[in-house]
C-alpha cells in the first residue's frame, strides 16, 4: 500500500484505541501494516519503471507526493485532535515497516542485515495482495482512505 493509508489507519486505530494506551496504540498501528498489506493494493513501484535495486525518479517523485498529501491529512487530523499524541504513535506504528524495508536510502542495507533479510521476507509474505489491475489496486486504498477519515471525522 501508498503511504496514506496506513498513515491515516494507523491514526484511526490511535483514535479508537487511545485508552488501552501509547504501547498498545503503536502496536495495533504496527499489526495493522501487515492486516493492510494483504488487501489487494498497487505499490508505488507498480506504477512505473522500479526494480529491486533501482526506483525511477517518477515512483520516487509519485511517493514523496503521496507521503506529501498523507502527512498533510494527518496533520490536520492531529490538529483537531487537540494533538491527541496517540494518533501520532499509531500513525508511527502503521508507516514503521515501510521505512525500515521499502526507504530507497537504506532499503539495500537493512535486506542484508541478518534481521532485516528476516523482516524483510515476512514483509514480502504478507505483501501478496500486490494487484496488477491499477485501477483496482488504487481503489482499494482509496476505500482504506475513507473509512479512516470517517473514524477520524
Amino acid at each position: 500500500m501508498l503511504s496514506t493509508p496506513h498513515i491515516l489507519t494507523g491514526s484511526a486505530i490511535g483514535k479508537i484505541a487511545a485508552p488501552l494506551g501509547l504501547p498498545a496504540v503503536f502496536a495495533l498501528g504496527f499489526i495493522s501494516h501487515f492486516v493492510l498489506d494483504l488487501i489487494p493494493h498497487t505499490d508505488a513501484a507498480l506504477l512505473e519503471s522500479s526494480t529491486e535495486d533501482h526506483t525511477s525518479t517518477h515512483d520516487l517523485l509519485v511517493v514523496i507526493a503521496e507521503v506529501v498529501v498523507g502527512t498533510g491529512l494527518f496533520l490536520y487530523f492531529w490538529y483537531i485532535s487537540h494533538w491527541n499524541l496517540s494518533l501520532l504513535v499509531g500513525a508511527f506504528g502503521a508507516t514503521l515497516p515501510d521505512l525500515f524495508d521499502n526507504a530507497p536510502w537504506w532499503k539495500k542495507w537493512f535486506r542484508t542485515s541478518k534481521l532485516g533479510s528476516i523482516f524483510h521476507y515476512l514483509h514480502e509474505l504478507v505483501d501478496g495482495g500486490l494487484e496488477k489491475n491499477k485501477l483496482l489496486g488504487i481503489a482499494t486504498q482509496f476505500l482504506v482512505i475513507a473509512v479512516a477519515i470517517i473514524v477520524l471525522t
